[in-house]
């Protein structure tokens, strides 16, 4: 299984094929187009702040 790293802002297309999204800050669910989002396996705010 190959997997592709693609940035949030980059338009989606049929080639990319099943898209997960690890949730970045500032962005809305609905300007995304995302398959599955997994909220609850992305770094909280401690972990992310480096506290």
């Amino acid at each position: 299984m190959n997997i592709h790293v693609k940035r949030i802002y980059e338009e989606s297309n049929k080639s990319d094929g099943f898209r997960i999204l690890l949730w970045p800050r500032g962005i809305k669910k609905s300007d995304s187009q995302i398959d599955l989002w997994l909220k609850d396996i992305a770094p909280n705010d401690s972990l992310r702040k480096g506290r």
